[in-house]
């Protein structure tokens, strides 16, 4: 796994296009070891727009909200954005990165914590 570092943040959320359109296909919540795995499918910029599978992970967790409302659909990202605020990193699945830290602790979808990795593999079949 590769971590994600404040100067490669933009460059990540480039090559995928903001996460636009990338479908959530699991949101797994570890509390004992303080970490959450988001696994998407979504455009690789770098490989022709082909569709892959990235596992992002939030290590040290601190702080997050995962909610759906009635008139969000959690399961198709419009935007995605990074930030850092500090030493925390910050992961919003309805933020775009430029936006400030506080807007993405109002989000409804979005993980706090020490650092962020992630893995990028073909898609599954």
């Amino acid at each position: 796994m590769e971590e994600l570092r404040p100067s490669e943040a933009d460059a990540f959320i480039n090559r995928w296009s903001g996460f636009g359109d990338a479908v959530v296909r699991a949101v797994d919540f570890d509390l004992k070891h303080s970490t959450v795995t988001i696994d998407l499918e979504a455009q690789d910029g770098q490989d022709q727009w082909a569709r892959r599978n990235v596992r992002i992970i939030v290590e040290g967790l601190t702080e997050w909200a995962f909610t759906k409302s009635e008139r969000l659909d959690a399961r198709v990202i419009f935007e995605a954005g990074v930030a850092w605020d500090g030493e925390r990193a910050l992961l919003s699945l309805d933020t775009s990165s430029s936006s400030p830290p506080d807007r993405f602790r109002n989000s409804l979808l979005y993980f706090g914590g020490a650092r962020i990795r992630y893995q990028v593999s073909p898609l599954s079949v």
